[in-house]
């Protein structure tokens, strides 16, 4: 942890930074919210029940954090209304707007209206608004670029900024990839290149895709090391790519973790303390590169502050 002074200067400043909780209205009906700065030290609640604790939890942190809030399915956008008005006084706010797992039960118009609901109800609470959750993933149905279409319109045209999260398992070549490319998922690259029609010279490809290829403020690598044992990825070469893609994101982690829980094992140490500090310890990575991370069980792992993996985490972002 910082010295008691400077811990207590810092969240001084934090408070100046990130108080305000003005209504979208006041701007005209823009939901942009604030701009979150670089390197982002990401952690994910999918839990907001317990908003006071969660607070604090985050109010701990070594350096200035940015909460992604899983938004359940069938959940009204005003049940995260006071907490998001809470947690925001402490941390940038990600909005998740429609995890993964959800993706399949929503048609183009019913995921359309959803954001239109949330970015209605949330405004500029959020400042940072997910498009897409490991969009590559074999288990998000049909019409899955079409849902992220319909998402970054309703986001854009209200002037929010957009993050779009891929699921990485490898490259086809590597003998130790988690690839699965049954019901219409795909390694991260081959998706990408045929989702967004690259095989085209840039006037023959979608307008649509094309857009969103080149202004969404954020493209992200959800990465799970044990679904994908003995994987070991070349991250400067991946995040280069997606930097060569996507010329005008920022690119970094949006999603990190074990597949369950673990509690503060050896397995999450080791992976927090390899990951969150890769800004700082990676050379080769792109300009681009932002850090992110986003650790999936936060809520479960460091809420009460105070459990095993606080200190590791806090000790990791320094």
């Amino acid at each position: 942890m910082p010295e008691v002074s400077k811990l207590t200067l810092c969240m001084t400043m934090t408070g100046l930074l990130l108080s305000g909780t003005v209504s979208p209205a006041a701007f005209g009906g823009t939901i942009a919210g604030r701009s979150v700065p670089s390197p982002i030290y990401g952690v994910t609640l999918d839990d907001v029940s317990k908003p006071a604790a969660e607070v604090n939890s985050l109010s701990q942190m070594a350096q200035v954090p940015t909460a992604r809030i899983v938004f359940d399915a069938g959940v009204r956008p005003s049940y995260y209304l006071k907490p998001i008005q809470q947690l925001r006084n402490v941390a940038y706010i990600m909005g998740e707007l429609v995890d993964s797992s959800y993706m399949r039960q929503y048609t183009v118009n019913q995921i359309a209206s959803w954001t239109q609901s949330y970015t209605k109800a949330l405004g500029n609470l959020v400042d940072i608004w997910e498009i897409g959750n490991e969009v590559n993933g074999n288990w998000l149905g049909s019409n899955t670029l079409a849902k992220i279409e319909a998402m970054y319109d309703v986001v854009s045209a209200q002037g929010g900024a957009t993050a779009l999260t891929f699921f990485y398992e490898g490259e086809p070549s590597e003998s130790n990839n988690c690839i699965a490319a049954d019901h219409g998922g795909n390694d991260m690259f081959t998706w990408i290149r045929q989702q967004f029609q690259l095989n085209l010279p840039a006037n023959q490809r979608s307008s649509e895709t094309e857009k969103i290829r080149l202004n969404v403020n954020y493209v992200l690598v959800s990465w799970y090391p044990d679904q994908c044992p003995g994987e070991t990825p070349n991250w400067p070469w991946v995040f280069g790519e997606l930097a060569n893609i996507f010329p005008n994101s920022k690119v970094g982690f949006g999603e990190l973790g074990t597949a369950n829980p673990q509690y503060g094992s050896s397995f999450e140490i080791n992976e927090i303390n390899k990951y969150y500090p890769m800004a700082k310890t990676t050379s080769g990575l792109p300009a681009s590169y932002i850090g992110g991370y986003f650790w999936w069980y936060f809520a479960e792992e460091m809420v009460p502050w105070g459990t095993p993996l606080s200190s590791v985490l806090n000790t990791a972002i320094r």
